[in-house]
């Protein structure tokens, strides 16, 4: 760092100034050291695991220079503990930290407390990191089965033979990467020979396995899985095959009379949509397949590497306003939102997510599936987000750290289940709809669990704005995630803020409208208008005051 860099301001921390002084000055010192000048608005005392997690974080800034301060610092600590003194820093231990070439000066004369000095490295270290842990791991140009592809390369194997098993569904069978890879290859070689490059396939499928290994054989071979949404009847399903120019449907026949779905799958075969069901598709796949299947995964051969701006899935918005609209999104856009959303919360390999959000919903397909998979962490698909005993039954019999909903839902589980069923859960993070204060209480109080809320659309793959459990306010839907640029829209008869415009690498393509089918209608410069009018604070937290429509009624 050279010269000096503003910082501006952080929580309730100012930093004034960063600087890294000559080694070589008159004060005699003939080694790197850093000085660095900081006004501590409040003083706040922070858990001794806090303390560690920041000295981690630290490291991992700093590197070799904060190792070599790390033992004395730890040690320093032990000994104001031991003594049962303030654990302000004294005289004695201003002497230390110069002997380690690490000065801290303030200029309002007065020592720092030792954890307000790591909570403000800390804070900085998030802030910034968030931007070089997305642009670090994004690639805008590989597609969703290659991601795929990388990520069993990084967690399919835990021994010489040993494959751990990741995916499970309601049939109980675990699966691992390995198994998943294979599937879609089967899958998506089949509809190569039935369908054409680029062609739009719908899936009428539950969470599944099966749903999931649909969804990767497509993407694998270039064809646009369309997520229909079962629970909006018959007619609208047909408005959708039409506006996306849907020819064939995969569905299943076992979930079709589950879901009383035969009058609709009737009225779609009557305009003309063939339906194929993977039951019989099963019969026609000869071992042969199999084992060319089995061939193309051990050569780690991926038929279409690149993504980019390539359409990857197509789903719709909820159509209360007439007929249902076609979102496009490409492989930059799924996996984009996926980076986005790893730089905020990480998952990994010791974590198991339960997800019973339809993967018709974007909230469902990439943060609620799509995100675990890519990223190493175990996944349980549920087909339904109602069964709320069962959930909170399956979710303590797995032993889930993570769940996602909405705030009926949540609501719903935390009502019936037990407290010690969410034992294990780490976070969880509600979407869809604002998650009300006696949802977010009745969680905090009952179950001892911090209710974190998202924000997002269809069009954004879907996450625009979240907290964590390190930037967190209740009534807030969080920062914005990196890379997204945004604007405020004044809107009349709003004072203060206005509708939330947004542009990112994870905004929609664009629209296919009912009366223009399978035309590609992109957004004006990139900018999508949310339609919500927000607020936002000082340090970066956005609120929502209304939608524009309600203002405009009003």
């Amino acid at each position: 760092i050279s010269g000096v860099m503003p910082i501006g301001i952080v929580a309730d921390l100012e930093i004034v100034h960063i600087y890294q002084r000559d080694p070589c000055g008159a004060d005699g010192f003939t080694d790197n050291f850093f000085v660095i000048a900081a006004v501590v608005n409040s003083c706040q005392r922070i858990s001794i695991e806090f303390f560690f997690e920041c000295l981690l974080l630290c490291s991992t800034l700093l590197g070799g220079f904060v190792h070599r301060c790390f033992l004395i610092f730890v040690q320093s600590l032990q000994r104001l503990l031991r003594c049962g003194k303030s654990s302000f820093l004294s005289m004695k231990l201003f002497q230390q930290l110069l002997l380690t070439r690490f000065v801290i000066f303030l200029n309002l004369g007065k020592c720092i407390h030792v954890l307000t000095f790591f909570y403000i490295i800390y804070i900085i270290c998030v802030f910034h990191l968030r931007e070089m842990c997305f642009e670090s791991n994004y690639n805008p140009n590989i597609s969703l089965f290659a991601q795929l592809m990388k990520a069993a390369k990084i967690h399919s194997k835990s021994g010489f033979l040993k494959r751990p098993k990741f995916i499970e569904d309601i049939t109980r069978i675990p699966n691992s990467y390995k198994d998943i890879i294979i599937k879609s290859f089967v899958l998506g070689k089949y509809f190569q020979k039935q369908t054409m490059p680029g062609e739009p396939v719908a899936l009428l499928l539950p969470n599944s396995i099966a749903a999931l290994c649909s969804f990767f054989g497509l993407t694998a071979y270039e064809r646009v899985p369309v997520m229909l949404n079962f629970s909006v009847g018959a007619q609208n399903m047909v408005s959708m095959c039409k506006t996306a120019m849907v020819k064939k449907v995969i569905t299943s026949l076992k979930f079709v009379k589950t879901a009383k779905l035969e009058s609709a799958v009737e009225v779609m075969k009557a305009n003309g949509v063939e339906v194929v069901y993977l039951e019989s598709l099963a019969k026609k796949i000869s071992l042969l397949n199999k084992i060319g299947a089995y061939v193309r995964y051990k050569l780690k051969r991926v038929p279409h590497k690149d993504g980019g701006s390539k359409k990857a899935a197509i789903l719709f918005t909820s159509g209360s306003e007439g007929a249902p609209k076609a979102v496009v999104l490409s492989h930059a856009n799924i996996l984009s939102n996926i980076k986005q959303m790893s730089s905020i919360e990480t998952i990994n390999i010791t974590d198991t997510v339960f997800n019973a959000l339809p993967m018709f919903h974007s909230f469902g397909l990439t943060v609620g599936t799509l995100f675990p998979v890519l990223e190493g962490s175990k996944l349980f698909l549920y087909p339904s987000p109602l069964h709320y005993r069962v959930v909170a039954e399956i979710v303590y019999e797995i032993g889930a750290t993570i769940m996602f909903g909405t705030d009926t839902f949540f609501r719903g589980y935390g009502k019936i289940a037990h407290p010690f069923d969410f034992h294990n859960v780490r976070f969880m993070f509600g979407g869809a709809e604002a998650i009300k204060p006696d949802t977010r209480n009745m969680w905090m109080e009952r179950l001892g669990i911090r209710v974190m809320e998202a924000y997002g659309s269809t069009e954004c793959s879907p996450v625009v704005c979240a907290n964590n459990r390190i930037f967190n306010r209740f009534g807030s839907i969080g920062k914005l995630l990196p890379a997204i640029e945004h604007r405020i829209v004044p809107v009349d008869g709003i004072e203060k803020g206005g509708e939330l415009v947004v542009k990112g690498p994870n905004v929609m393509l664009g629209y296919i409208m009912p009366d223009k089918p399978g035309v590609l209608a992109p957004l004006e410069d990139g900018w999508y208008h949310t339609g919500d009018v927000v607020e936002i604070d000082e340090i970066g937290f956005v609120y929502i005051k209304d939608r524009i429509k309600r203002f405009a009624k009003i």
